[in-house]
């Protein structure tokens, strides 16, 4: 499963082939990430959920959250959409 955390208006604009849009957005008030239980719900029925956001530091955290706070361990975080982009374009 291949999870593309940016906001819907920059998935609609590109995004990697089957990728389903899931925003990550960070709650500062209670410190939390929105969205994340539908994540976690994802993560249990697969076996791999690979996950890119815009420059990768968002995907990073999700994954780490997600490892830390839910015991997930089948969530890689597999960068920035960008460099994603540019990495193809090179192939």
């Amino acid at each position: 499963m291949l999870i593309d955390q940016r906001l819907k208006k920059d998935y609609y604009k590109g995004h990697i082939l089957g990728a389903v849009n899931i925003e990550m957005q960070k709650d500062i008030m209670n410190d939390e990430i929105t969205d994340i239980h539908k994540l976690v719900k994802i993560a249990q029925k697969n076996k791999v959920v690979y996950i890119y956001c815009y420059g990768g530091t968002c995907a990073k955290n999700t994954v780490r959250t997600l490892k830390k706070e839910y015991n997930i361990k089948n969530v890689i975080n597999i960068g920035g959409y960008k460099d994603l982009v540019e990495l193809n374009d090179a192939t």
